[in-house]
């Protein structure tokens, strides 16, 4: 748990440390805890629980939730080998399992986002702000939200600066690598029918 909130505070210093542990240190538990998230994701405006609980495809995603997890772990190190390869254009120093690891320890931020954005919508529901009245409770939902995006934006921060350690580059030359990524990804989506202002709102939006 040091590691885990390590990476908001101390980033540069708590990936030190994880590169000199085990390969899969904190992998599966990271994505065991995101893929759980992802799940409830669907309802996070709804407080219904007898909806949720009779929802069949929330039936089907925990059962294959074991399947999903290996799939997140196969595409997280394509991922980071696409890091890699764009990193040494810039002459970065990382190897594969370095990268991998670095990949999956930028989501920390992220897996605590969702959990501001997921556990009060199901909580308590959804709502319209001024509608409402300002009720207490619809603003609360609405701070939970604000700190969701805080965390999105935060962990690219961290994405940045985790990724400039490992791979022993400037934060600029990181910047440049990530930008590649950001494009090649918009463009993709923009091949699939989004805007590029969709795409990017994705990036600090749950």
């Amino acid at each position: 748990m040091d590691n885990f909130f390590g990476v908001f505070l101390h980033p540069r210093i708590t990936i030190r440390k994880i590169l000199t542990l085990s390969l899969n240190y904190g992998v599966f538990l990271i994505l065991v805890v995101d893929g759980c998230l992802e799940i409830f994701k669907p309802h996070a405006g709804s407080a219904n629980y007898e909806a949720i609980i009779r929802d069949h495809k929330l039936i089907f995603d925990v059962i294959f939730l074991p399947f999903f997890i290996f799939l997140k772990y196969f595409i997280l190190w394509v991922f980071a080998y696409f890091l890699l390869a764009v990193g040494k254009i810039f002459n970065g120093k990382a190897s594969g399992n370095e990268m991998f690891k670095v990949v999956v320890w930028t989501m920390p931020p992220d897996v605590i986002g969702k959990l501001f954005f997921i556990l009060p919508g199901i909580a308590f529901g959804a709502g319209d702000l001024s509608s409402s009245g300002f009720d207490p409770v619809i603003l609360f939902q609405y701070l939970a939200r604000a700190l969701a995006t805080g965390m999105a934006i935060w962990g690219l921060v961290i994405s940045v600066i985790i990724f400039s350690e490992v791979q022993k580059i400037s934060i600029g030359k990181t910047i440049a690598v990530m930008g590649i990524y950001l494009i090649l990804s918009t463009g993709i989506e923009m091949l699939m029918g989004h805007t590029a202002v969709d795409s990017f709102i994705r990036l600090f939006n749950y």
